[in-house]
């Protein structure tokens, strides 16, 4: 197929395009087309100027907006174009300005009488918001001792886990590819949330039928804590506790061992 060359470069097929007629010898690197086919390329423009402009040198609008021959940089341009404006937009005017300020008195959000208010006076739980007003010592022990009963509910602390989209850190994928290639079919981590047990999350379950976890302590994170203080929590609900601490994924042959062991 013949390739004509245009300005920029790239090449058109113009005369195999449905309603284009051959230009004039005369008049040399212009292509001129029927009516119909220039509606039909103004429509496909404006619905896909992205499509429009592939292979097309855009103008540069920057260097018009910054020369001479914009005609916004006269003031008496600029002049025509502000009372334009002000006539055509209706906030400018001072009539709906004082429609406005009329329709917000004495509403505290500012609303107009197009908005629908909700009314949480009559809500069960609702605390006002005025500025100023300080709850109770009574009305604050109620609404923590709410929250910490929430926290004992395993639906809500499930939760609350899986909308964090929690995902295992460096040690804890270390700990899992261990668990796969020493006792395989043996762990899940089950850490972000997929098991909860009295309100806590162990971080790897054993899924064989046997109720034992094994827990990963962060040398940073669970410093100070004590291993029997969980250990013997789990143990209320019937289930062995592992804790291995994050120091001891140094030691490749204790740690095998240790788990070996717990796990026979």
């Amino acid at each position: 197929m013949p390739r004509i060359p245009a300005r920029n470069g790239a090449f058109n097929y113009m005369p195999f395009i449905k309603g284009y007629i051959p230009y004039n010898k005369g008049i040399k690197g212009k292509f001129h087309f029927t009516e119909k086919s220039k509606e039909k390329m103004s429509e496909a423009r404006f619905k896909n100027p992205i499509r429009y402009w592939l292979g097309k040198k855009r103008p540069n609008i920057g260097l018009f907006l910054r020369s001479d021959k914009n005609p916004m940089k006269r003031p008496e341009m600029r002049k025509l174009v502000s009372e334009r404006m002000k006539r055509n937009n209706p906030q400018k005017r001072l009539e709906v300005r004082e429609k406005n300020r009329i329709a917000h008195l004495g509403n505290k959000n500012n609303l107009g009488k197009h908005w629908k208010v909700k009314d949480t006076s009559k809500m069960k739980g609702h605390i006002p918001w005025n500025k100023g007003k300080k709850l109770s010592e009574e009305h604050r022990k109620k609404l923590s001792e709410k929250k910490l009963n929430q926290w004992k509910e395993d639906k809500y602390v499930k939760m609350m886990m899986m909308a964090h989209h929690l995902y295992p850190n460096k040690p804890e994928t270390f700990l899992s590819e261990l668990l796969n290639n020493l006792i395989p079919n043996e762990y899940k981590y089950v850490g972000d949330g997929q098991c909860i047990i009295g309100g806590k999350c162990p971080d790897f379950l054993n899924i064989n039928g046997q109720k034992k976890l094994i827990e990963l302590y962060g040398d940073y994170w669970h410093r100070g804590q004590n291993e029997q203080d969980r250990i013997d929590y789990f143990k209320q609900y019937g289930f062995d506790t592992l804790i291995i601490w994050e120091r001891e994924l140094k030691n490749m042959e204790l740690l095998r061992d240790k788990i070996t062991q717990y796990n026979a």
